[in-house]
């Protein structure tokens, strides 16, 4: 399952520019046990969006293969509120388990299901159209 560290890794230049309203990102990674106390506090103390959004993923990615996946089911579960348009279909190709219970994310929304194989097919046409952004 390293590709969910790697799914994030490889979108990170462009969800620290489009992922939005990071107080509801930090508060679901603290419900879902991602995020302590400290981290929270430490992330409420940067200055600028930006960093804010940088320290998200690189503390995520760092805590590896779970917290990764946890971010990706809080962005899917409530794209409308955290990412920008354009990476909609970004996080609609990933491939999410089957056995996921329904969303627990605070203010959830829908999920899509998509099989690995249109999952690749459809992640490298969205690759490409990053490039092009």
């Amino acid at each position: 399952h390293q590709g969910r560290i790697y799914y994030l890794s490889n979108t990170r230049r462009d969800l620290v520019t489009c992922m939005k309203n990071l107080p509801l990102i930090i508060e679901n990674l603290y419900q879902k046990k991602v995020f302590n106390d400290y981290e929270v506090d430490a992330l409420k103390a940067e200055k600028t969006e930006f960093d804010k959004a940088t320290c998200i993923l690189d503390w995520v990615i760092n805590k590896g293969d779970e917290a990764s996946y946890e971010l990706l089911k809080i962005l899917d579960h409530i794209r409308k509120r955290t990412l920008d348009p354009g990476l909609h279909p970004w996080i609609s190709c990933f491939p999410f388990r089957d056995e996921d219970p329904e969303p627990s994310c605070l203010f959830g929304g829908t999920k899509e299901k998509v099989s690995v194989n249109i999952w690749m097919t459809r992640y490298k046409e969205t690759s490409v159209l990053f490039l092009l952004f």
